[in-house]
């Protein structure tokens, strides 16, 4: 079995038991500042043979932004020296702020998140989307794979209360019963509560 290590044990009765572990191994991953290892960040991991690892620790550092990355994905061998990815920061000349905003108040709810590289650059907002307690997401940008720019860039992530929208769920449901919210529901209800699928959101 891939990843694993095994051993037989008690063949009597004609019963073969088999015991897996799992092939723990380390991974390294190493980062550079304008060309030049700072040992420091520099952090190991652990994981089973076999997996793929397909992304690492991020660094917050003012200033820099990640210029390239080798050897992702990876997959683990049993050979620690070989698992290593190393990331390349630069001094960054461009940066994208990235804001979760309560909808109805038009207040930060969260820290916001800057992101920093250089000019032309490609980000994918997929990696500034975060889970916030108590809230949903229901508006982002339709592009989420934003060019860094040499002016500043502003994305407002847009978040409703779930109380809010349970709320709103439930007088719909009541007012027009469920069959007729599955089949009625308009276009901008459904871009506000993301249709049905919010009441598995809410409830979970």
């Amino acid at each position: 079995k891939d990843g694993f290590k095994y051993k037989l044990i008690d063949e009597t009765l004609n019963i073969i038991k088999v015991y897996y572990k799992a092939n723990i191994v380390d991974y390294t991953v190493k980062y550079f500042f304008d060309g030049e290892i700072n040992e420091e960040y520099t952090t190991v991991l652990t994981g089973i043979v076999g997996k793929e690892i397909t992304e690492y620790p991020e660094l917050d550092v003012e200033g820099y932004g990640v210029e390239k990355v080798e050897n992702l994905p990876l997959i683990l061998t049993d050979d620690a020296n070989k698992n290593i990815i190393n990331v390349y920061y630069e001094k960054a000349d461009s940066k994208i702020i990235v804001r979760y905003v309560d909808k109805l108040t038009n207040q930060e709810i969260e820290l916001e998140k800057v992101i920093e590289s250089k000019v032309s650059k490609e980000y994918d907002l997929n990696n500034a989307i975060k889970d916030i307690e108590g809230y949903v997401l229901v508006e982002k940008p339709t592009e989420l794979n934003v060019v860094f720019i040499e002016e500043e860039q502003i994305v407002l992530l847009y978040n409703l209360p779930k109380e809010h929208i349970k709320n709103i769920l439930e007088r719909i449901i009541t007012e027009y019963g469920f069959e007729q919210y599955l089949n009625n529901f308009n276009d901008e209800s459904k871009k506000l509560l993301y249709n049905i699928k919010i009441i598995e959101e809410i409830d979970r």
